[in-house]
């Protein structure tokens, strides 16, 4: 009885590291997309401020072009 007691106590112990384990990769896991993610967002919203001023230039040279072409 005192064998299977210890056996039940390894396993336990043991099926606790794996689930510490398998917690610690998907918090790692989690990190990185989350960082991948905000990583996105970022070259989005660069991607946009760039489409914005290119807007401004293209508005702002077509004023020039109409002005000295009238």
């Amino acid at each position: 009885m005192f064998q299977n007691d210890l056996k039940l106590e390894a396993s336990v112990l043991l099926l606790y590291f794996l689930n510490k384990q398998n917690v610690h990769h998907e918090e790692k896991r989690n990190i990185k997309n989350a960082r991948k993610y905000e990583q996105e967002e970022e070259e989005e919203e660069d991607e946009q401020k760039i489409f914005g001023e290119v807007k401004q230039l293209e508005v702002s040279f077509l004023r020039i072009h109409s002005t000295y072409n009238k």
